[in-house]
């Protein structure tokens, strides 16, 4: 199995593009967070009334997988309202993004290149 890990650069850029987007999705009439709340269920219990028709947020566990996970640095979405415009957006900023169409699926993100490297180097780096 391999796994990617993030660089310093690669996470500073995906943070980057990934605060662009969200500001245009805000200006859109998004509620949107990063590292918002401990989990999913704490993050929608927390969106303020009112906002939860359109919505877009990572919450810190999701934040944990950024650096190191099978296509680091990405992270998935919790998200409500029009997928294709949020989706939109994220390519927009030049990031790279995976979605089935249905509002039952987290909407993926990352950049668009990534390092990839062989699990026995990873264990053999950080041991």
């Amino acid at each position: 199995m391999k796994r990617t890990y993030a660089t310093d650069e690669q996470v500073t850029e995906f943070k980057t593009r990934l605060t662009a987007a969200f500001k245009e999705l805000r200006r859109l009439g998004y509620f949107v967070r990063q590292r918002f709340m401990c989990c999913q269920s704490c993050a929608w219990s927390a969106v303020p009334e009112g906002k939860g028709e359109r919505v877009v947020f990572y919450h810190k566990q999701d934040a944990d997988d950024i650096r190191e996970g099978k296509d680091a640095p990405g992270v998935y979405l919790a998200w409500c309202g029009n997928g294709a415009l949020i989706v939109s957006a994220l390519l927009d900023a030049g990031l790279r993004a995976e979605w089935d169409g249905t509002e039952a699926q987290r909407i993926w993100v990352g950049l668009k290149t990534l390092v990839e490297i062989p699990e026995a180097e990873l264990v053999s780096t950080f041991e």
